[in-house]
């Protein structure tokens, strides 16, 4: 296989929507594969050809901080990490962006730490992380956020520190940390 799709940093982070590999982490330019001449900048989130490696222009603006966590729904892309924009766009650590017209979302719940996890839900978006506020209130390391509103539902388990893992099976979420 000829795939080579590269970064300069570390990856953290892989979401497929369709044929595009969405690739978050630490890095400040991506590509060099087959097909590319030379790397292009792309600050911590980079898309490529699932297929052939190929850096698309999407997300080209990129986060101005880590990114932590990638996780599709459908066309959406949710992202969480420490950064204060996605996408030339003011986001503080948490982001949604439209992978058909490759723009981000109006989805804006921010969080005041880190968020290392999202997981997509009927109904809304788990995420954990080492905040103590989300989505308009408090919760503590881990939240359920409407995926319209941008607010935190009423669920609000109250972990007891910060939240690293978060798995999905059926209706019960697995939460470590």
């Amino acid at each position: 296989q000829t795939w080579n799709g590269r970064v300069n940093g570390r990856v953290l982070a892989l979401a497929v929507v369709g044929s595009t590999l969405y690739v978050g982490g630490e890095f400040t330019l991506a590509g060099s594969g087959p097909g590319t001449l030379l790397p292009a900048a792309r600050l911590n989130v980079a898309a490529f050809d699932a297929a052939t490696g190929a850096l698309s222009s999407a997300v080209a603006s990129g986060a101005d901080a880590i990114v932590t966590t990638l996780a599709a729904s459908g066309t959406t892309l949710y992202a969480g990490g420490n950064f204060a924009t996605f996408g030339a766009q003011g986001r503080t650590r948490l982001a949604a962006y439209d992978t058909t017209n490759d723009t981000v979302l109006p989805w804006n719940p921010g969080a005041d730490g880190i968020v290392r996890e999202i997981v997509p839900a009927p109904g809304g978006v788990f995420v954990g992380g080492a905040f103590s506020n989300t989505g308009g209130a408090t919760r503590a390391f881990l939240a359920q956020i409407d995926a319209t509103t941008g607010l935190a539902t009423a669920w609000n388990p109250g972990a007891s520190d910060a939240v690293t893992a978060l798995a999905l099976v059926g209706d019960v979420l697995y939460v470590g940390g």
